[in-house]
């Protein structure tokens, strides 16, 4: 499967900034989020998503809700999170995004959702949106000068 080989390539890179100490408290632009506010919201991107992917595949149409990331990012205070739990919860939810993929999507890639701002969304939709996020956010961590 085309997405397989992109999610383990973007897990494989994303855990390597991880480990990047020296990116944390660095902008990727000018008013733009820390490296380790980038990595947080990759975290809990990764887990609203694996929660969609589910609900896709065990549900009729279910509602699929938006969240607001800068809300996230302010009110749950990424820079006091701890960077290897943060670390830790990425790489077990990407691995089960993977593994769900794997064992559902040839059978569910159409099937859909409805995205509370966005409409309707396949299985298949939603994952190319977690890749195109992901290699967004990788983006921006490359621009962080250590």
């Amino acid at each position: 499967m085309k997405y397989i080989s992109q999610l383990n390539k973007q897990k494989k890179v994303i855990i390597d900034y991880f480990d990047k100490k020296e990116i944390y408290g660095k902008r990727y632009r000018k008013g733009g989020w820390t490296g380790k506010e980038v990595l947080l919201h990759i975290k809990d991107s990764e887990t609203v998503a694996y929660d969609r992917i589910r609900r896709i595949i065990a549900e009729e149409r279910p509602i699929l809700w938006y969240f607001e990331q800068d809300m996230w990012q302010k009110n749950l205070e990424y820079m006091k999170q701890d960077i290897t739990l943060a670390k830790n919860v990425f790489l077990l939810t990407r691995e089960s995004i993977i593994e769900a993929v794997e064992m559902h999507l040839k059978k569910h890639a159409k099937k859909e959702g409805i995205h509370s701002r966005r409409g309707v969304m396949s299985l298949n939709n939603q994952i190319e949106f977690l890749v195109w996020h992901a290699d967004k956010h990788i983006k921006h961590l490359k621009r962080i000068k250590p």
